[in-house]
């Protein structure tokens, strides 16, 4: 119960600073709005862009010992 409550007060933080972004570039146009919520995101959520070192590891090894 706690987990939710915690989850969805996250939530309502994260749609209300999205809408002040949004409010604050009304004016602006649809590349402008695309360029700027790219960069957020990768700012915000820089580890999800790569795999994590051990499955780099354990992909490249099972490659490795199918070619020997």
């Amino acid at each position: 119960m706690a987990r939710t409550r915690l989850l969805r007060t996250k939530n309502v933080r994260l749609r209300t600073f999205f809408w002040e972004i949004r409010t604050a570039f009304v004016g602006a146009n649809r590349a402008t709005l695309r360029l700027f919520a790219k960069a957020l995101f990768l700012t915000i959520h820089p580890q999800w862009m790569y795999r994590p070192l051990r499955e780099q590891v354990r992909s490249h090894r099972y490659a490795f010992q199918s070619i020997s």
